[in-house]
């Protein structure tokens, strides 16, 4: 019955289902039903997978699942116009209804993970994994994260907004040009990163608003854990209530050009420079996270950052403009091409 199921899948949304072999299989996505399709399909077929999901609101009866055992790599994206041709779409929803966790992906083999493009939204978890939005479980090499919009999720444990946990030895965890917005759990409100062995990137993010409602809780934004060497770059850190940074990693935690409300646990590493404790002076607007020209983050982050800074900035409009790179998800001398759907699910 699942073979009949992908083989449906694959002629209602135009996947393009490879006849001959390729170093990877792509697979265009339109339904929740097909989605689900697409996720079993790349955790048995023995190949590279790239699930391209077509833009729109997927409503979830219940959370989505990957889990992997093959040394192979996968890749999710959003944004992708009909038959997936091109990433022109406004926005790709992911909603648990408040209802569900929206999606765990698990691995106990050497290979990469992508998730880029997508909005988690209204995801709830009351499961022992932690999660609510994204929970990642992995002793995959790669891990990156990149784009999305994480808004409104509830963890009734921790992590609110997403929990990543790497395991691999030489593993490299990136964390880039995401927003992380109106969040919460008692411990952790936005996102937490165990990266125990490796290297681990955080980049260019917007995180602020989240809530941690736990009386003394370690941090409501962003929450360091494991013993990777971090380097945090580029990020706005701003009104998290329990904190906007905790650093319980025991090895480096460099930290440049960021601009951090309030931070606890270690201390930063020696060579951390340029971070900023300034009101960010976003632009006028319900929920808009872009920069006012006038915001002391205007060119004020870190172009060679460590890790990279990505091609792209949250909206996919060219991640450098003006003198430098700016701090967070955004840069300000992109004009909206969508209104407020660059920012909002």
């Amino acid at each position: 019955m699942r073979s009949v199921l992908r083989a449906r899948a694959c002629l209602t949304v135009a996947c393009l289902c490879l006849a001959s072999p390729s170093p990877a299989a792509v697979l265009c996505v339109d339904t929740v039903s097909s989605l689900i399709v697409a996720l079993d399909t790349a955790e048995t077929n023995g190949e590279d997978d790239e699930i391209r999901i077509v833009e729109g609101t997927y409503l979830l009866g219940s959370a989505l699942t990957l889990s992997i055992h093959e040394a192979f790599a996968v890749a999710l994206s959003g944004r992708w116009n009909a038959g997936c041709a091109a990433q022109t779409g406004a926005s790709t929803t992911l909603d648990g209804q408040d209802a569900s966790r929206i999606l765990y992906a698990f691995s106990d083999v050497d290979s990469a993970l992508t998730i880029s493009d997508l909005v988690f939204s209204n995801g709830r978890n009351n499961a022992g994994i932690a999660g609510a939005g994204l929970s990642i479980e992995t002793s995959g090499r790669n891990v990156l994260i990149e784009r999305n919009l994480f808004f409104g999720n509830e963890d009734l444990g921790s992590a609110g907004a997403a929990r990543i946990a790497v395991s691999t030895s030489d593993s490299v965890v990136t964390l880039r040009n995401n927003i992380v917005i109106g969040n919460t759990a008692p411990e952790a409100g936005g996102i937490a990163v165990n990266a125990s062995i490796g290297q681990a990137y955080v980049t260019g993010n917007t995180i602020v608003a989240n809530t941690a409602t736990l009386p003394g809780a370690l941090c409501g934004g962003l929450c360091i854990l494991g013993g990777s060497d971090f380097t945090i770059a580029n990020n706005i850190l701003w009104i998290n209530d329990g904190g906007d940074l905790y650093l319980g990693n025991t090895a480096d935690a460099l930290l440049l050009h960021n601009d951090i409300g309030a931070s606890s646990g270690n201390p930063p590493s020696p060579g951390s420079s340029g971070n900023l404790s300034v009101e960010p002076g976003f632009a006028p607007g319900l929920l808009n996270l872009r920069l006012a020209p006038d915001s002391p983050l205007v060119d004020a982050g870190m172009a060679g950052a460590p890790g990279g800074i990505g091609t792209l900035d949250y909206a996919r409009a060219a991640r450098v403009q003006g003198a430098t790179v700016d701090i967070g998800a955004f840069e300000t001398d992109v004009l909206f091409r969508n209104g407020f759907e660059d920012i909002q699910p």
